[in-house]
């Protein structure tokens, strides 16, 4: 079961020593520790779970790849979050954004046609990467 409480590690809550910070919250008692490709902090996760002496076993890890970015490049995200969590199985995988106001027409947050094929092709991603056992 997913912890509902999470250690948040962006920008804002984990500097200027993440890797302590995941460390000291799993010592206290946080077993659901929250990442994302955009914050940078998946290493510093991995140092503070080692570091923390709590077994992978007793923590969920929630990561974000940002979206939609298409299949190609959510696959080679989640192998990189793997490689900098230390890990090699994800508790839960999250699209970041979903839809952006950055897109051309702020009137369609989510990009129309082109933002929902690459919505659809980053879910179909995620979606093999849970069957083959990753996440």
């Amino acid at each position: 079961a997913m912890p509902p409480l999470a250690f948040g590690t962006g920008d804002t809550h984990c500097q200027p020593d993440c890797a302590g910070a995941v460390a000291e919250a799993l010592r206290l008692g946080f077993r659901h520790v929250d990442t994302a490709y955009e914050y940078g902090s998946q290493p510093a996760v991995a140092e503070g779970l080692r570091r923390s002496g709590v077994p992978r076993s007793e923590v969920f890890i929630t990561t974000k790849i940002p979206g939609p970015v298409g299949a190609k490049k959510a696959e080679a995200l989640l192998h990189q979050a793997l490689q900098e969590l230390g890990v090699g199985q994800l508790d839960l995988l999250l699209m970041h954004y979903p839809c952006d106001e950055s897109w051309p027409d702020p009137r369609d947050a989510c990009g129309g046609l082109d933002g929902a094929e690459a919505r659809s092709a980053t879910w179909a991603a995620m979606r093999r990467l849970r069957r083959r056992g990753l996440v």
